[in-house]
């Protein structure tokens, strides 16, 4: 028994260590995710927050109780307030058995999600059974939905907050370089390092969507180890590592017109995950090649610094794509889609209306 002065008797309860090392180590995990979604290496965390790298690196791992002082210090060098660097569970086990989607919000937005996509998968699936081999892919189209769209439900939000923070990283940067540089008494390398940092906004700027694709595909695969990530000219841009694929005819070059493999991974199956993103507040998406499986779209903006809008999913058939006229200078088809079939994952928004034609 331990007497308190105040007069109040608490009991001690046994499990109060495993608490305490619980805590450490969620708060390290969670400093860990808010260090990296603000684009900070631990390095650089460290030297702007006065605290010496091996010690943010300890906190990381859960090695050190931080005084409130200190999770202030880190919260400023963020720019978020201390609260945010305290939003996690102290039940590990509760975290680690909690499927995707299991939140009652969390499994209100999967389960509407999931019913839009298996409606689209259901309206398709003649399409799916004319393709060859036949390897049953209306069952292996399911598998991916039921498997991915809860973990992209449960994910969106941060990997709306790893997007902006990726492309928004020169401004953390220059943030700390201004907190920094009044303490640097040496003006070549004042002006030098201001020269880099403006000639980066400059390039990020004028950011394309290949690059945000990229920059979901390995948050994706990074949270999904199953996943494997196709080359730029191969549909769909992620599969599963642990589907068969074994069956499928072997193609050397060129856009196969089925399912195939090329240099080892499938390409043109309907059962991967397509990534697309959108400059603008709608999707509006112009392609070399129409291609049905589960696609992602994510929209985005520069409005001062980086924006993310939101994150969408459809099952696409080769019948929601458009064909655009070939000009007589065009050497291969154009195709597009629009916002039309998508569904918000964050909203469950579904836009009405026809296709959209798609804007350059």
């Amino acid at each position: 028994m331990v007497v308190i002065p105040c007069g109040h008797i608490y009991r001690k309860s046994a499990s109060l260590p495993l608490v305490k090392e619980d805590a450490k180590i969620r708060f390290g995990q969670r400093l860990r995710e808010m260090r990296k979604q603000a684009g900070f290496s631990q390095e650089a965390l460290a030297h702007a927050s006065g605290l010496d790298r091996s010690y943010v690196g300890g906190i990381e791992r859960g090695e050190y109780n931080i005084s409130l002082i200190n999770i202030c210090r880190l919260a400023d060098t963020l720019g978020v307030p201390p609260h945010e660097l305290l939003k996690f569970s102290n039940n590990s086990q509760e975290r680690r058995t909690r499927p995707p989607g299991s939140g009652s919000m969390e499994k209100e937005r999967t389960d509407q999600v999931l019913r839009h996509i298996r409606r689209q998968i259901a309206h398709n699936e003649g399409e799916l059974l004319k393709l060859s081999p036949r390897l049953g892919w209306t069952e292996r189209v399911r598998h991916t939905a039921e498997t991915f769209v809860p973990r992209i439900v449960a994910s969106a939000t941060d990997l709306m907050r790893h997007i902006e923070s990726s492309l928004n990283s020169p401004l953390v940067v220059r943030a700390i370089w201004d907190r920094v540089k009044g303490r640097v008494n040496n003006k070549p390398l004042i002006e030098k390092m201001d020269n880099a940092l403006e000639r980066e906004q400059a390039l990020l700027s004028v950011i394309t969507g290949e690059t945000i694709s990229k920059l979901i595909a390995d948050f994706l695969c990074e949270r999904n180890q199953e996943l494997a990530q196709n080359n730029r000219s191969t549909y769909p841009d992620l599969y599963s590592q642990t589907a068969e694929y074994s069956q499928l005819p072997k193609r050397k070059r060129g856009l196969a017109e089925g399912p195939a493999l090329r240099g080892g991974s499938p390409t043109s199956v309907p059962d991967g995950i397509e990534i697309k993103s959108n400059r603008g507040q709608r999707i509006r998406v112009d392609c070399h090649h129409d291609h049905q499986g589960l696609h992602l779209a994510l929209t985005f903006d520069y409005e001062v610094q980086w924006k993310v809008y939101d994150v969408y999913l459809a099952y696409l058939s080769k019948a929601d794509y458009k064909r655009a006229e070939r000009n007589t200078t065009a050497t291969t088809d154009k195709f597009s889609f629009g916002q039309a079939p998508f569904i918000s994952v964050t909203t469950g928004r579904i836009a009405e209306g026809l296709l959209e034609e798609a804007t350059d």
